[in-house]
């Protein structure tokens, strides 16, 4: 967010290609778990998969929801937008999920990084047995880093 309140909202081809090369459409499955909406991309491609129950996406930035419903509303009964914080539901919530995706920050620099280490446990506490946590991973990142998020993912 910006230091006047602001929020940058932008997707391009990359973005869209990555969800693809690293299969969020057919990772997602059962009960499903989304946190950030964005513009709503990806939330359209876990919706494409047929074995997907239900989507639950999570956006704290009511502004955020509003943009995403007047430039690319989802018309999918099996969607469903929360105006809530990652941390506030995660702290409340006894529902659990087949697959998160977690997709809530811009860069994975290290406060992102040490971020992710601290919310991944208790997102993990949420899943079904043979559940998944995917989180997007900025294309720019050094290979240090790419090492250490996977390692937070797959730990």
């Amino acid at each position: 967010m910006g230091e006047n309140g602001s929020h940058t909202m932008w997707t391009d081809e990359s973005e869209k290609s990555w969800y693809y090369e690293n299969k969020l459409n057919l990772r997602a499955k059962g009960y499903c778990l989304e946190f950030g909406l964005g513009l709503g991309f990806a939330s359209e491609i876990i919706l494409s998969n047929p074995e997907v129950k239900q989507l639950k996406t999570l956006e704290m930035n009511l502004d955020v929801i509003t943009v995403q419903d007047m430039v690319n509303p989802i018309l999918d009964d099996r969607h469903a937008i929360v105006n809530a914080s990652m941390e506030e539901y995660l702290d409340t919530t006894e529902d659990t999920f087949d697959f998160v995706f977690i997709d809530t920050y811009i860069t994975t620099g290290n406060e992102t990084l040490s971020w992710l280490e601290d919310i991944v446990p208790k997102i993990k506490s949420l899943l079904n047995p043979g559940g998944e946590v995917m989180a997007w991973l900025d294309f720019t990142s050094s290979e240090e880093e790419k090492k250490r998020f996977y390692n937070i993912l797959n730990t």
